[in-house]
């Protein structure tokens, strides 16, 4: 993946899984449309992580309440969640 020189202080990495859709780590959330999603490992989220929430992101502050809500319900409450300063061009 490359990455635009203006982001470089974000100091990101990317996660990627691949897995077959028929494989038992593939599960669907309790929504009323159905998401997919793979769990990810504990490490991923460790004290002092901060998450980003990108410049392209739609609905920003929805997708930001939505990860913090998440984070928190699963016992991850030292991980911060912020909305990316950067433009998007």
């Amino acid at each position: 993946m490359y990455k635009n020189p203006q982001y470089k202080t974000e100091k990101e990495f990317r996660y990627l899984s691949f897995h077959r859709i028929e494989s038992e780590k593939v599960k669907l959330d309790e929504r009323e449309i159905p998401h997919l999603y793979v769990e990810t490992p504990p490490d991923l989220f460790r004290k002092g992580v901060e998450i980003v929430i990108g410049p392209k992101a739609e609905k920003e502050i929805d997708i930001k309440l939505d990860i913090e809500y998440r984070l928190k319900r699963y016992g991850f409450n030292d991980i911060k969640v912020s909305i990316s300063k950067a433009k998007y061009r």
